[in-house]
This record gives structure tokens, C-alpha cells and sequence, in this order.
């Protein structure tokens, strides 16, 4: 496990996402569709015990298959990835912030498990979606890595709203 991570950094309300950029709980859904207008799911579906944490297991179904991450929340409000699983198969257990309580562009986090970076690359970001639901102060969150750059958006109170060729609906 990496240094900065400690079970006893997380109080016992972990699985409760309270982050500003990415709140939920149990039996949250966010449906995102795609370009052609398939829609696609992310589902709370579980609390599980990650590294003797509570984490809020996300369930993320996509054109590429199943995908999963354990997310929870420190008791300083720093939301962090405990676990995940890919869909082509691989695996990652190691504990990594996700987001800082307080998000600040350039913030970089390179110990994430697999090759690649994620960075905050753009803060008070506006976006508009197909819906015409308009979001102020959004930041944008890049995974770097040798073969591409993925860029997904965060809204205040909403979550994710916008990644790759994937848009929020409801």
C-alpha cells in the first residue's frame, strides 16, 4: 500500500460520498449516452470493505464491457480509488486520491497502479450538454498515458457529466 494511505484516515460514513465534484451513495445512478444515443449506466450497487475501508462500489457499463471502482471518502473530505477492475480483465488494488477536498489545477497524481497519470488539467471550466443542462465551474480530470489522453468533466454537485464520446442525461 502506498504511504499516504491508512485505514484509520477513514471514518465510518467512507462510502458516503460528499465530495463537492463527485457525490453519491448507494443505489445512485447516473446514465450517460453516446454519440449514436445508446445510453449507458454508472450504479452504486454496493458497500464493500476495501483495504478495511467502507468503499461505494461503482458499477460502470460501457461499449468496452463492465468496469468497477471502490471509491471512499477520508475524513479530511479527500476522495480516493481503493480498488478497481477493468474490462478487458486487469485489475487494480492499489489506494490512490482520486480528488483532493480542494481541487487545484495542475494537481497531479502518478501513483495510480497502472501506467499513466491523472492530472486536474482545467478548472472553472463551462459546460453545456445536449440536454441544455449548463454547468459553471466544472473542473477537467486527464488520464495520460502512451497510447492516449482521456479527458472527463466533473460538475459541483452533480458528478461526472461529460467523457470521451459519453454525456450526462439524468
Amino acid at each position: 500500500l502506498p504511504k499516504n494511505f491508512s485505514a484509520e484516515a477513514f471514518g465510518k460514513d467512507s462510502a458516503t460520498l460528499t465530495h463537492d465534484y463527485f457525490p453519491g451513495e448507494l443505489n445512485s445512478r447516473w446514465t450517460y449516452e453516446d454519440e449514436q444515443g445508446k445510453e449507458w449506466h454508472s450504479d452504486a450497487s454496493a458497500v464493500e470493505v476495501i483495504h478495511g475501508v467502507h468503499c461505494l462500489k461503482l458499477e460502470n457499463l460501457t461499449a468496452y464491457g463492465l468496469s468497477a471502482r471502490w471509491y471512499a471518502e477520508d475524513t479530511i473530505g479527500n476522495l480516493w480509488v481503493l480498488r478497481e477492475t477493468f474490462y478487458d480483465g486487469r485489475e487494480n488494488q492499489t489506494p490512490w486520491i482520486f480528488l483532493p477536498v480542494r481541487p487545484q489545477h495542475g494537481w497531479v497524481i502518478d501513483d495510480v497502479g497502472f501506467d499513466g497519470l491523472v492530472s486536474i488539467s482545467a478548472m472553472g471550466v463551462h459546460e453545456t450538454l445536449s440536454t441544455g443542462d449548463s454547468h459553471e465551474n466544472s473542473i477537467e480530470i486527464s488520464y495520460h498515458s502512451d497510447a492516449v489522453t482521456v479527458r472527463n468533466y466533473f460538475a459541483p454537485k452533480v458528478g461526472m457529466i461529460r467523457s470521451a464520446s459519453l454525456e450526462l442525461v439524468k
